[in-house]
Formats: C-alpha cells, structure tokens, sequence
C-alpha cells in the first residue's frame, strides 16, 4: 500500500469546472483553480509513485478540515480523482473500490490518500 498527504485543499464541483459560450454552443473546461489543483496534487503523488497501476486499485481518501462544516464530500472527489488519473492508475475504471471520510476540526487542512492495487 502507498499512502501520501497533500496540504491543498481541493475546489468543489462548480470551482472546477467552467463553461463559456463560443458561438452559439457552450464549451466546458478547468477553471484556473482547478489546473493548480491538477498539477500540485499530481506532482505530490508522483514523488510517492513512479508508474501508474496497471491492475484494478483500492482507494482511501481523507479529508481534513478545520472547521466544523468544509466541502461537500461528494463536491471535492472530481478533482481528487481528475488529479490521480495517470499517476496512480491509467484510467479511473480501475478503481473497484473508494472509500471517502471527511475529518473535522483538524489542526490543518490536508488530503490523505491511500492506494493499493488489487490482486
């Protein structure tokens, strides 16, 4: 099993993702948040992992907050997962498990991710 932490704090759904309108029909992409999100929660899993899984993973997620309240659990997975995708594993239907806690009243905020392929 890999475990490593990242002291970021993820954008929900709606930071990271943004539509605008070309013409007449709406494109969708990363915001500006979201891609600094990307790229430092990628960098901090590329130091604990060197090549992607290739087998079917088990993922384990914490959240911690220091406040009472924090994001959405559901909110903050995207660009969890989004940043992960080619580091960790090579596609996200890989994962055949994920378990997810959010950690309240923590003295930092941070990200805990524990990974371990499936045999």
């Amino acid at each position: 099993m890999v475990e490593f932490e990242a002291k970021l704090i993820p954008p929900s759904v709606n930071a990271y993702w943004r539509t605008t309108c070309r013409g007449k029909f709406p494109q969708v992409y990363i915001s500006k948040k979201g891609k600094e999100f990307k790229e430092a929660m990628s960098w901090i899993a590329k130091q604990h992992i060197k090549k992607p899984y290739e087998n079917d993973i088990s993922l384990d997620i914490e959240y911690h907050i220091t406040g009472k309240v924090g994001k959405d659990i559901d909110n903050i997975l995207k660009a969890i997962l989004d940043s992960l995708n080619g580091v960790v594993y090579n596609d996200d239907k890989q994962i055949v498990e994920l378990k997810v806690r959010k950690v309240r009243k923590q003295k930092a905020n941070k990200i805990i991710i524990r990974c371990e392929e499936c045999i």
